[in-house]
């Protein structure tokens, strides 16, 4: 497989927006998406080589069997997935879960986009945080 970045979101709609855009905006990478959160490790575990992992990680906080921070613990406590940058995004806007996300090891917390510039903006960053 190519590069590609990993979104996981539960949302049927904002996954369809997103990947949408993203293909648009995006010619290196491909998308490639998850529906929640319990699926990210197991994801991880089938890919054979370093190199076959995500270039970046992209999880929904509010996810209904594993929120994105359970999620960004078990990657950051893989000694073979902690390399990969993760980042959450949510709805919810607070400070609180920023800082959280940060201390365990999130690259950047962002909030969820509302319109068409804000998911292209959004896209470019993380392409820039991308491996």
């Amino acid at each position: 497989m190519s590069k590609y970045l990993l979104l996981c979101e539960d949302d049927q709609y904002d996954r369809a927006v997103f990947a949408e855009i993203f293909q648009e905006v995006e010619k290196e990478y491909e998308l490639v998406m998850l529906e929640e959160g319990s699926e990210v490790i197991p994801f991880l575990a089938k890919k054979q080589r370093r190199d076959a992992y995500p270039a970046l990680i992209l999880l929904d906080q509010n996810m209904p069997q594993k929120k994105g921070t359970e999620v960004l613990k078990e990657v950051k406590a893989s000694d073979d997935y902690k390399h990969i940058p993760v980042v959450i995004y949510s709805t919810h806007d607070g400070q609180e879960l920023a800082s959280e996300s940060k201390a365990l090891g999130a690259v950047t917390f962002m909030s969820k986009p509302y319109d068409y510039n804000e998911y292209i903006a959004l896209i470019k960053m993380l392409m820039t945080l991308a491996l």
